[in-house]
C-alpha cells in the first residue's frame, strides 16, 4: 500500500539540524515513535516516526499477520527543516501545533516476492521508474518526484509540507492530512496515535 501521509528511518538529508541547540515545542518531538499493529485495508500496519533535529521520518511497515511479524513491505518518507508554527485549536477544541517541513526522499522496499512482484510492475510505468529492470526482495528504490500508479504519486524533493499534531505527554497523533499549499489540517488521526519510545 502507498503511504500518504505517508508523516520512515531517515536517509540523511545533508543538514547539520541534529547539531543545533534546540528550544521550544520541538524539543518535545525528538526520538522515536510508534504506533500499534492494526489492519489497514488489506493488509497489517505499523507506523513509526523518528525525530532528530529538524529532520525527520515515518516509515509505515506492512505485514501479512495480525502481530505485525511477517513483513511485507515498507515505505519511508523522509522530510527536512522541520519548523514549528502557532498554535491550533483543532475541531474537537484540544490542542496543538501547526508544523511545515520539506519533502527530502521517498523510498519504497518489499520484503517479500510478491510485492516485489508488484512493486517492479509500478515501476515500470513511464513516470515511475522504468530504468529498474530486475528488483531483489529487501531492495530499497527510490521514487522522490514520481507517478507509480497504484503506489502513488511522490512530491519532488524540496517540496512543502504543511501539517499540525496534537501531543499528550508520550502520545501523538498527526493532522488528518497535509497540504503543499500553506493551508492546514484542522483535526488530528486517532486512527494512528505514535507513542513515544
Amino acid at each position: 500500500s502507498a503511504c500518504l501521509l505517508a508523516l520512515s528511518g531517515c536517509a540523511p538529508s545533508g543538514s547539520s539540524s541534529s547539531e543545533e541547540a534546540l528550544t521550544g515545542p520541538i524539543v518535545d518531538l525528538q526520538g522515536t515513535w510508534k504506533t500499534s499493529c492494526k489492519a489497514n485495508d488489506d493488509i497489517f500496519q505499523n507506523r513509526s516516526l523518528q525525530v532528530s533535529g529538524r529532520d525527520f521520518a515515518i516509515t509505515f511497515g506492512d505485514y501479512t499477520d495480525a502481530a505485525c511479524e511477517v513483513r511485507r513491505g515498507q515505505t519511508k518518507s523522509s522530510f527536512a527543516n522541520l519548523s514549528i508554527g502557532d498554535n491550533v485549536t483543532f475541531s474537537d477544541n484540544t490542542t496543538g501545533y501547526q508544523f511545515m517541513a520539506e519533502w527530502d526522499q521517498q523510498t519504497i522496499t518489499p520484503l517479500d516476492n510478491g510485492s516485489t512482484q508488484n512493486l517492479m510492475q509500478s515501476l515500470s510505468i513511464a513516470t515511475c521508474r522504468p530504468d529498474i529492470t530486475t528488483l531483489e526482495v529487501g531492495t530499497s528504490v527510490d521514487i522522490t518526484g514520481k507517478s507509480c500508479g497504484d503506489f502513488g504519486n511522490f512530491p519532488t524533493k524540496g517540496t512543502s509540507f504543511y501539517s499540525a499534531y496534537r501531543l499528550t505527554g508520550d502520545n501523538m497523533t498527526f493532522g488528518d492530512g497535509y497540504s503543499d499549499n500553506g493551508t492546514y489540517p484542522t483535526a488530528t488521526d486517532f486512527d494512528w496515535i505514535f507513542v513515544k519510545q
